[in-house]
């Protein structure tokens, strides 16, 4: 989500009974939040019934351009990353280098430069591309023993959660001006997993599988990427989302809404929830309160909602399809220009 866009990757059902195939198409939607218009900025590429695209995933939006991965000529092992500009309308292929790919899953986007993953010897690397002066950079390669599990990006920081070799979680932390990394191991406060899922600021919001009086549980942590400093926030909670005071969490299935000034809680009870993003005072996310049931099987259909965070409002822009999260926290990719909002409200 940036400003009043919000952008998701729907699943396109042709079958009446809206059982999804990998093999069928998805599309990029985006929606004005002030206009309330929804549309579909994916590539079109050839018409059998009604228009068709070929898969296309992973969206990420900053300052009005949204990027995504879409496969060329059908090619599940030839994905390339696209870039499509809100207010002019057009879309354009990102120079990705000849050795890799952009089906990883997991992108994003913020000032200049460009976060594109790829999928190769079963792990995920992490590459940096700046749009303005054409250079790349290599923050995982695929010689390297570790595998990228998802990242969060604002300001001069990129945090990664990594994988190694031993299945071990850590978080890295990516200096944009220097090139630095400071890594923050899990086993500093006793985890198994830990998960960097937001960024607002200099301040990221954690999850961590922990270990504490011989039980294991979720619980968030605020990070600060200059000092590495982790701060214990809510215990059996996970998913952080952060903006100004405003910290929203999952309990459950349910969404906590938390004002750390008034200390002040609201409650979005569901079947299933899922957290997207925030930006501002408007929240995302996704709900399956409506799922269909076919053959004994719960579908993943999931709507998409936005709620202004200080009133009880809130809205559904999409449930006419399967909708596969633009954010899902466990794998977060979450992108958005944080410092902006201040000199626009």
């Amino acid at each position: 989500m940036w400003g009043n866009y919000v952008t998701w990757r729907r699943a396109v059902n042709q079958n009446e009974n809206k059982c999804i195939e990998l093999s069928e198409p998805s599309w990029i939607m985006v929606h004005n939040l002030e206009s309330g218009k929804t549309w579909n900025i994916s590539r079109k590429l050839t018409i059998i019934r009604d228009t068709i695209y070929y898969h296309a995933e992973a969206p990420a939006i900053w300052n009005g351009k949204i990027i995504y991965e879409s496969q060329i000529n059908g090619n599940s092992t030839d994905t390339k990353l696209f870039m499509y500009n809100i207010s002019s309308k057009n879309t354009w292929q990102i120079p990705i280098r000849s050795s890799e790919n952009a089906h990883g899953h997991l992108h994003g986007i913020y000032d200049n430069w460009i976060v594109y993953t790829d999928i190769q010897n079963s792990k995920r690397q992490a590459y940096l591309y700046n749009y303005n002066d054409g250079t790349y950079r290599t923050i995982v390669s695929k010689s390297d023993p570790y595998s990228v599990y998802g990242f969060v990006m604002n300001g001069n920081y990129v945090i990664l959660t990594i994988i190694d070799t031993k299945s071990q979680f850590n978080l890295w932390i990516y200096n944009l001006n220097t090139a630095n990394i400071n890594v923050v191991n899990c086993s500093n406060i006793n985890c198994s997993q830990i998960i960097a899922t937001s960024i607002y600021g200099n301040r990221v919001g954690v999850t961590a599988l922990v270990q504490s009086e011989n039980l294991t549980h979720w619980q968030t942590y605020t990070l600060t990427p200059s000092t590495g400093e982790l701060r214990q926030e809510q215990k059996d909670a996970h998913g952080l989302l952060i903006w100004d005071e405003q910290e929203v969490y999952e309990v459950g299935q349910d969404i906590h809404i938390l004002n750390t000034e008034t200390n002040n809680v609201t409650v979005l009870s569901s079947k299933t929830q899922r957290l997207g993003d925030i930006y501002g005072n408007t929240l995302v996310w996704t709900d399956n309160s409506n799922s269909l049931t076919l053959y004994g099987d719960a579908r993943d259909d999931f709507d998409v909602y936005v709620r202004t965070v200080i009133t009880t409002e809130q809205v559904v822009i999409d449930s006419m399809y399967i909708i596969i999260p633009v954010v899902v926290l466990i794998a977060a990719v979450i992108i958005a220009k944080r410092e902006s909002l201040r000199n626009k409200t």
